[in-house]
C-alpha cells in the first residue's frame, strides 16, 4: 500500500454486532498517518443496515 493510505480488509457478516470494529478502524486511520482509507468489503457476505450505517458515520467523522 503507498504511503498516506489506509486499508481495512474486514471478514465475515458486518452488523450490528461487530460494525464497530471496523468503524474503529476507519477512526484509526488519521493517527497511522492515512489521508485515504480504502475499505475492501469483498469479504464480507452480509451487511445490514446498521452496518452501513456505522460505515456512513464514521466516513462522516474521518472527513472532519
Amino acid at each position: 500500500m503507498s504511503a498516506g493510505r489506509f486499508l481495512l480488509v474486514p471478514t465475515g457478516e458486518l452488523g450490528r454486532h461487530n460494525a464497530d470494529r471496523v468503524v474503529d478502524g476507519v477512526r484509526s486511520a488519521p493517527g497511522a498517518g492515512a489521508t485515504t482509507v480504502l475499505l475492501d468489503l469483498s469479504h464480507v457476505p452480509f451487511l445490514d443496515s446498521t452496518g452501513i450505517t456505522r460505515l456512513l458515520l464514521a466516513r462522516r467523522a474521518a472527513r472532519r
